[in-house]
């Protein structure tokens, strides 16, 4: 027990040796205490080399079986045993190479993280770090990439990032576009991971411009869509009308029209969140007219529902009410009870403020009719027809 705590501590103090760069020197890291994972002793299951077929399959069965073991130990609690089990198939799985040994740190890293193992987790980073050293000096991408994959696995965003922007920078001296664009959307993928909008627009950028430069349409789609959703969540209108339109130019020029009405929506709630209201509204029509003669009906009612909104903020209550009476028909259309009634309360709210009462009576008795139907919300119907008639009476 007394063992224990003292690994507890020095782990502890390797933490801040590590936070200050992603990688430790070995000068320094040979002053520390030894890892777990640097245990000389001679361990019984490793076989003689060269091995042959026949043992090196019976040593990946003896190392498959200690995972096992390790899972099983963990399932029933005894985390320390678990990953004294793991410790021991990470040393073994270092004679199969640095490929095998850096699948199987990953592994057991994520499980670390999973448990909330500061202490393992730190160990594994450590091997990790110590790999990566030897890849960095090696050149070797194939696994500098692998270990970017195993600090993906353990949450580590910094670390894989710092491995992925060694990786681009080769990529970009020999001007291998095919591994730029790879890494590259592995780097956006990891901020966005990370809710980081602007570093995963940034990435997505790039790749949008390589694909524009070798004329690749269908890349420039995926990365286009990509930026639009990464725009939109990341509350940057203005950049998501650019590259919206650029959308709606590529469709156009593939003759492929149905996709342009759910753009142009976006592009008019997007001007909405610039407070350019007017263009709002000619997208909005824009989309509706479009999706209209293309018989894409939840579309048309979408882009009609928003157009109606921007009116009624805007004060205009006749042009809402032309757009909702519309709208009743494109509900109609594809058969949207529920929407249909929500338009009538729509209509109906407006002949209230209007004071136009016996029109918003019409109105939400035409909503109560389908409340009933659709068995919802028939109670807010009659409290709405009951308020009416008190004005009216009144």
């Amino acid at each position: 027990m007394k063992g224990q705590k003292l690994l507890g501590l020095t782990l502890a103090m390797l933490v801040v040796s590590f936070a200050g760069s992603p990688r430790v020197s070995a000068k320094k890291r040979d002053r520390l205490p030894p890892s777990p994972l640097e245990i000389a002793k001679p361990d019984p299951l490793l076989p003689q080399e060269p091995m042959s077929p026949r043992e090196q399959q019976d040593f990946l069965a003896h190392l498959d079986g200690l995972h096992r073991s390790a899972m099983t130990q963990l399932d029933r609690g005894n985390r320390q045993k678990a990953f004294e089990i793991w410790y021991r198939e990470l040393r073994l799985r270092r004679s199969l190479g640095p490929m095998a040994e850096v699948e199987a740190l990953g592994r057991v890293g994520a499980i670390a993280w999973a448990e909330n193992r500061s202490e393992e987790l730190l160990v594994v980073k450590g091997r990790l770090q110590s790999v990566q050293e030897e890849a960095t000096l090696s050149q070797n991408m194939v696994l500098l990439n692998s270990l970017g994959s195993a600090y993906e696995q353990m949450r580590s965003r910094d670390l894989a990032l710092a491995v992925y922007e060694e990786i681009i920078a080769d990529a970009r001296g020999g001007s291998d576009r095919e591994k730029i664009a790879k890494i590259l959307n592995k780097i956006g993928q990891l901020h966005l991971s990370w809710f980081d909008y602007v570093e995963a627009a940034t990435a997505y950028r790039e790749l949008l411009a390589l694909a524009m430069s070798e004329g690749d349409r269908a890349s420039q789609l995926i990365y286009g869509q990509q930026l639009g959703y990464i725009y939109d969540r990341g509350k940057m209108p203005e950049r998501a009308i650019e590259v919206k339109n650029q959308l709606i130019e590529l469709y156009l020029q593939a003759e492929n029209l149905t996709k342009i009405p759910e753009l142009q929506i976006g592009i008019g709630s997007d001007h909405v969140a610039t407070g350019n209201m007017a263009v709002a509204a000619e997208y909005y029509q824009a989309a509706y007219e479009l999706a209209e003669s293309l018989q894409q009906f939840s579309d048309a009612g979408i882009a009609l529902s928003r157009l109606g909104q921007l009116y009624r903020e805007s004060d205009r209550a006749e042009f809402a009410l032309a757009v909702y009476k519309q709208l009743l028909y494109v509900n109609d259309r594809s058969y949207d009870m529920y929407g249909k009634m929500k338009t009538y309360d729509r209509i109906g709210k407006i002949h209230v403020n209007r004071e136009e009462y016996a029109e918003a009576l019409e109105a939400f008795k035409e909503g109560l009719e389908l409340a009933a139907e659709l068995r919802v919300d028939a109670e807010y119907f009659i409290v709405q027809i009951d308020k009416v008639r008190s004005n009216i009476q009144g």
